[in-house]
């Protein structure tokens, strides 16, 4: 019996793990997307920054 709880436990772990790699893998991207939108934005309207 304990040996099999170990086993749940490592596959919710493994489990657990997976997720946070795609949700970090997501947020990067997100976050590439967000500078590049930056970037353009920025690169578009100069004199609005200024006033």
């Amino acid at each position: 019996m304990k040996h099999q709880r170990q086993l749940f436990y490592l596959c919710e772990s493994e489990a657990v793990a997976t997720k946070c790699f795609n949700c970090a893998k997501a947020k990067r991207q997100q976050q590439n997307v967000l500078t590049v939108r930056k970037r353009s934005d920025s690169n578009k309207a100069p004199s609005r920054n200024r006033n």
